[in-house]
C-alpha cells in the first residue's frame, strides 16, 4: 500500500469536514420540519433563554453587541419571565374630600409563543453558522448558548409533537456539539481547540489509539453517512 501524498491527505481531511457540514445542514432541516408540526401559538416562559442570555452578557463589555435582533427580542422575553406589572391610574373621579380616585391596573406581559422561540432559534443558528464560517468562533459559541436556552424552553411545552422534536434536537446536539464533531465544527463551548478543515482527520487520529478510535467513531456517528467511513479508510 502506497502512502498518501500530502495533497491527497489534505483533500481527505477537507472532504471529511465537508461531509460533517452537509450532515449538520440536513439535520437542521429535519429539526425545523419536526418543530413546525408543533402548534405555534403555544405559550412558553423563556426563563432558560433569559438565563443563557444574561450569562453571555455578563462576560461581555457594555460596548459589545451580540446580535441586534437578539438584543431587541430579549427585552420582550425578559418581561415575559417577570410576570404581570401593576400600575396606578386615575379614574377621573373625586372622592368625598375632592381627592382623585385611583385604581390598580394589572397588565400581563406580551406572551412569548413557541413559534417566537422557534423563529429566533433558527435565526441564531444561522447566524452562528455564518460566524463559524468567518472564524468568529466566540460569537458562534455565544449564539449557540442562547439557542440551547431556547431549546430548553421550547421543550417545556407538552404534546407528542413536542416530544418527537425535543428528542431529535437533543440527539442532534449530542452528535454535533458534545463530541469530536463539535470540535471539528468549532461549536463546542468548552474552549476546545478549533480545527482547520485540512487537519480534520489528522487531529482525529492524534493521541492514544483508544482516543483516536473514539474520535473517528464520533465523526462517523455524526455524519451518519457511509462516505465518512470510506474517507477515513482511505486516510488511514
Amino acid at each position: 500500500v502506497q502512502p498518501n501524498s500530502p495533497s491527497q491527505r489534505t483533500a481527505l481531511n477537507t472532504k471529511a469536514r465537508d461531509i460533517l457540514e452537509d450532515a449538520l445542514a440536513d439535520a437542521r432541516a429535519t429539526e425545523r420540519q419536526l418543530w413546525s408540526a408543533v402548534p405555534k401559538q403555544t405559550e412558553i416562559v423563556p426563563s432558560n433563554t433569559a438565563a443563557a442570555f444574561d450569562k453571555i452578557r455578563a462576560e461581555m463589555l457594555p460596548e459589545e453587541s451580540l446580535n441586534p435582533l437578539l438584543e431587541r427580542v430579549m427585552s420582550r422575553f425578559n418581561a415575559a419571565t417577570e410576570g404581570p406589572t401593576t400600575s396606578t391610574v386615575q379614574t377621573g373621579l373625586l372622592d368625598a374630600n375632592g381627592r382623585p380616585i385611583t385604581r390598580q391596573v394589572v397588565t400581563p406581559p406580551e406572551p412569548v409563543t413557541l413559534g417566537d422561540a422557534q423563529n429566533l432559534r433558527s435565526n441564531l443558528l444561522e447566524e452562528a453558522r455564518g460566524a463559524r464560517a468567518n472564524n468568529d468562533f466566540k460569537t458562534a459559541r455565544r449564539l449557540n448558548a442562547v439557542a440551547d436556552g431556547l431549546l430548553d424552553d421550547m421543550s417545556s411545552a407538552g404534546g407528542g409533537a413536542v416530544a418527537r422534536a425535543r428528542t431529535f434536537s437533543y440527539e442532534l446536539n449530542d452528535r454535533f456539539s458534545r463530541s469530536f464533531a463539535g470540535d471539528v465544527l468549532g461549536t463546542k463551548a468548552t474552549g476546545a481547540d478549533r480545527i482547520r478543515p485540512e487537519l480534520t482527520l489528522e487531529r482525529a487520529v492524534a493521541g492514544a489509539p483508544q482516543q483516536a478510535s473514539q474520535q473517528l467513531q464520533e465523526l462517523r456517528t455524526a455524519a451518519n453517512n457511509p462516505e465518512m467511513q470510506g474517507v477515513q479508510g482511505d486516510f488511514l
